[in-house]
């Protein structure tokens, strides 16, 4: 997943996956039972995102691999920097 994404523009990816341990802190809601993958791909803008998206090579390249994995659609979520980020630097 990271080179299409690389290939693609990304600058930075992180990969997240579900911590499946009791949960011992019982103020922080927790969703037990259902494994997640988060990915997060920083792109230097709205454009370069948008020049990976449009070329479709995450749906070519990766989603047929992850499809038989899946128990529900994938969501996709754009964040932007706030004013105060670090990313602005």
């Amino acid at each position: 997943m990271d080179p299409v994404l690389r290939m693609g523009g990304a600058r930075q990816t992180a990969w997240y996956a579900s911590d499946t341990s009791p949960n011992t802190f019982p103020h922080l809601p927790v969703r037990e039972g259902e494994p997640v993958l988060l990915g997060l791909a920083l792109f230097d803008d709205a454009q370069a995102f948008d020049a990976f998206a449009n070329s479709e090579s995450w749906q070519r390249e990766v989603a047929p691999g992850l499809a038989p994995w899946l128990t529900k659609d994938p969501e996709t979520h754009r964040l932007q920097p706030t004013a105060r980020s670090a990313l602005h630097a």
